[in-house]
């Protein structure tokens, strides 16, 4: 018989998975509104310019750092948006730099390190989810009662 815990752990991984789920469709909206103020902007770059320079900005710093910040579990959307993408703005220098030492280009770590990023946050987001089911992930799941 598949082990699929208490009624509270359950319970949680459905607020967590929810959490995820509502945290990536702001992510969209807040996509979506950066590309219309931009093309607003650039009003005389195609739509496909002004979406590829959105999409490079949103794959290089914005979503790698927004998902690395699920390491600070009391963080709210907002703060993880503007802390992970300052974040990953160090993280991206400094690993092209010891990439380019190493002696791969910047046309590899454009797609690497983002990726690296995102794999990484997603392996602390499953680590989180399967083993510290105790630890609060989101702060609407910290209790407002406890006093340190």
């Amino acid at each position: 018989m598949l082990w699929l815990g208490t009624q509270e752990e359950i319970a949680l991984d459905k607020i967590e998975a929810g959490v995820l789920k509502t945290e990536g469709i702001y992510l969209i909206a807040l996509f979506a509104a950066i590309v219309i103020i931009t093309k607003i902007a650039f009003s005389g770059s195609s739509l496909g310019e002004v979406i590829k320079l959105v999409g490079s900005v949103y794959w290089l710093w914005v979503l790698p750092g927004f998902m690395l910040m699920y390491f600070f579990g009391k963080l709210g959307f907002g703060e993880r948006l503007v802390l992970g993408g300052i974040g990953m703005l160090g993280i991206y220098g400094v690993g092209s730099y010891y990439l380019g030492i190493l002696g791969l280009n910047l046309g590899i770590s454009i797609y690497a390190l983002p990726l690296l990023a995102i794999l990484a946050a997603g392996f602390i987001i499953y680590r989180r989810l399967s083993l510290n089911k105790d630890v609060p992930a989101h702060p609407d799941k910290v209790e407002k009662d406890v006093q340190l």
